[in-house]
């Protein structure tokens, strides 16, 4: 499976979803391939931080430069760099990109990180548009959202915005806890920062509703 974590703002979670995502996957025992499409999506950097900082590398990171996703061999480019990972996530810029619809049709699996509060709506906006038109195209095509930022309830808003989509958010949100924004320049996962706690909790059950519980 190949899934793509799609929102044009920054600070929407977006590489904080699909950094921990392969992490929680990796420590369960599956092999996870986590790429980086344009290469500025953020999850070449936490890799480089964690390089530096002397932590094992718990999946590969690899970047996927704009010529191979724009030459339309993207799918068949990630099943050779994966050696068998299953699933590849695919972290997106955090901006509108004009590669993206190329990334889209690659992927099995769409997820929105779509923020409870702290960053305006457009991107999350312009980011469901680009995955709906897509699944529009291909109507197999998975789409979820995944609420990040959450302290307390999820705004009228933002609930009005993903249900008039027609889209289905997980039941577990990803929580506004400080220790998740820490982590990422460090080159960590908040397992690592933190052995308990709700955003462990969070990610552990987004994790397990997208993915399923069982290793590799």
């Amino acid at each position: 499976m190949i899934a793509a974590v799609v929102n044009h703002a920054p600070g929407s979670g977006k590489t904080a979803l699909a950094v921990h995502l392969a992490g929680e996957l990796a420590l369960r025992g599956r092999r996870v391939l986590l790429a980086d499409a344009g290469l500025e999506a953020g999850s070449l950097r936490w890799a480089e931080a964690r390089r530096r900082t002397g932590h094992a590398a718990l999946f590969e990171t690899v970047g996927l430069d704009r010529e191979l996703i724009a030459a339309g061999r993207l799918r068949r480019a990630l099943a050779g760099l994966s050696d068998g990972a299953d699933p590849v996530i695919v972290d997106t810029p955090p901006r509108p990109f004009d590669r993206l619809s190329e990334v889209l049709a690659a992927c099995d699996l769409v997820l929105l990180p779509v923020p409870a509060g702290g960053v305006a709506l457009s991107g999350s906006r312009a980011a469901i548009a680009a995955a709906l038109w897509e699944r529009r195209r291909r109507p197999d095509l998975a789409v979820r959202v995944v609420y990040t930022r959450v302290r307390g309830a999820i705004p009228g808003a933002v609930l009005a915005m993903v249900n008039g989509a027609r889209l289905v958010g997980t039941a577990a949100a990803l929580c506004d806890e400080p220790v998740l924004s820490g982590v990422l320049p460090a080159g960590l996962l908040v397992h690592e920062a933190a052995r308990g706690g709700p955003a462990v909790t969070c990610l552990s059950a987004i994790t397990t509703e997208l993915f399923g519980r069982g290793g590799g």
